[in-house]
């Protein structure tokens, strides 16, 4: 997976991992997270995705900053390769954050590991808040996942 585009916000730049096992194939994680009606299923705010083209979405999330709820709708990218069961994905939200995100997907045991990338560029007030939203939610993504049957 080449080709990944520089998204360029002004502010802080930070990198952080997180892994993520799971009760399910790596297939079927792969499918949960490339897929958009799958992803939605599973996200705890992206509540909409439009597919406007192969790897084109309009992702549409509902989130709680300092207890006021906001709506919000970007543009993201999406590259995938089934067979090494590698996502990534990149956006920019209102022109603030600059989102990449890259998921390996691999057998684990009798489980499935998610190794998760993740780097956000954006401005000082915002960066601590959306490094948090990430580790949160995407734990509360995958605990979800693992519950589904």
């Amino acid at each position: 997976m080449s080709n990944r585009n520089k998204l360029f916000v002004p502010g802080l730049t930070t990198k952080f991992d997180m892994t993520f096992i799971v009760r399910k194939s790596p297939d079927d994680v792969f499918n949960y997270i490339s897929q958009p009606d799958l992803f939605v299923a599973i996200h705890p705010v992206i509540y909409k995705i439009n597919e406007l083209e192969k790897g084109s979405w309009r992702i549409f999330e509902k989130l709680r900053f300092a207890g006021i709820p906001l709506s919000f709708n970007y543009p993201a990218s999406m590259q995938c390769d089934a067979t090494s069961r590698e996502i990534y994905m990149q956006a920019v939200v209102m022109n603030v954050v600059a989102i990449s995100l890259s998921f390996q997907i691999n057998e684990h045991k009798e489980n499935t590991r998610i190794n998760e990338h993740i780097t956000i560029k954006s401005i000082f007030p915002v960066h601590p808040v959306i490094k948090q939203v990430f580790k949160n939610k995407h734990k509360e993504m995958f605990d979800f996942l693992n519950r589904q049957i």
